[in-house]
């Protein structure tokens, strides 16, 4: 094989190795951010709070009122 037939091949399978690595890149979504929150004192304050206000709604709806 001549010298530029293993270059090229070379930069073929550079190429098509560059090709993969960018198929394979995670990508950007909101999966992402699933539990980055676990165990943080402060995201459980604010479910607490939360889920106090909307059983508050709730209640307020079954007592026929709106708050």
């Amino acid at each position: 094989m001549s010298e530029a037939t293993i270059e090229s091949l070379e930069k073929r399978i550079e190429a098509l190795e560059q090709k993969f690595a960018e198929r394979d890149a995670p990508k950007k979504d909101w999966r992402r951010s699933v539990g980055m929150f676990d165990g943080s004192e402060v995201m459980k304050q604010i479910d607490d709070e939360v889920a106090a206000m909307r059983e508050a709604e709730r209640r307020a709806v079954r007592e026929g009122r709106s708050e």
